[in-house]
């Protein structure tokens, strides 16, 4: 679990650069993607190191996945976000627009078509 002190500092530091303004996404949940983003990058050089065969035993264990976001697609078009958002594509779906991640709560998307 991280520090609740980083995510305020690194909150405080995207808001004090204004890095928020070029995607129009409030700094505390870019500090929550960034932060999303380096567990799961330790988490990959774990995994590489085991590959080539470095000895476990002196690696931490590997954190655990992170839940993906479910996104569902209603009639219009409109997909909403398992953590309580909505976002529509020009075209298609998050799959054909390689969207993997949620720009909200920064876990993977699991896309789910309705069935007509």
């Amino acid at each position: 679990m991280t520090d609740p002190t980083f995510l305020e500092e690194l909150t405080a530091l995207i808001n004090k650069h204004n890095l928020e303004n070029g995607s129009n996404t409030p700094d505390y949940i870019l500090a929550d993607y960034l932060n999303h983003c380096l567990a799961i990058f330790d988490s990959t050089v774990k995994e590489r190191s085991r590959w080539y065969g470095e000895n476990p035993k002196n690696l931490p264990p590997i954190a655990p996945p992170i839940e993906p976001c479910l996104w569902t697609v209603d009639d219009e078009g409109t997909w909403s976000t398992e953590c309580g958002n909505a976002f529509q594509f020009e075209v298609d779906g998050p799959h054909e627009n390689n969207a993997r991640f949620c720009q909200y709560c920064g876990h993977p998307i699991d896309a789910v078509h309705a069935n007509h």
